[in-house]
């Protein structure tokens, strides 16, 4: 239900908002800045950093330092099939996934 914003009837809202521009960033309010820390496929350890992040937390242990803690809920298949090689330097191993699945037989991985 349109509602009277940014000084414009609800009527003129469809004129005025009906084309957009996307900006692949992230947007935030004048005063705020941000720095990216980790993107996907960054090294962690043995393993990478994810998308499809669902939850964030700092855990501060002592002025200026603490632990953050990151979780991610699920992959998208066909996004991270189609962007691996981009963001890793390397092919999907499935050929290795697929013995290790074989191999398992029914017990499963």
């Amino acid at each position: 239900m349109p509602v009277v914003t940014l000084g414009l009837a609800p009527g003129q809202q469809a004129t005025e908002l009906a084309t957009f521009v996307v900006k692949d960033d992230l947007v935030l309010p004048e005063g705020y800045t941000y720095k990216v820390i980790a993107a996907w496929g960054d090294p962690v350890g043995d393993s990478r950093f994810g998308y499809n992040n669902d939850y964030l937390s700092y855990i501060e242990t002592s002025p200026g330092q603490g632990f953050l803690g990151v979780n991610f809920e699920y992959i998208s298949a066909y996004t991270w099939m189609q962007t691996y090689n981009q963001v890793l330097g390397k092919n999907l191993p499935f050929e290795e996934v697929r013995a290790a699945v074989e191999a398992a037989g029914d017990k499963g991985l």
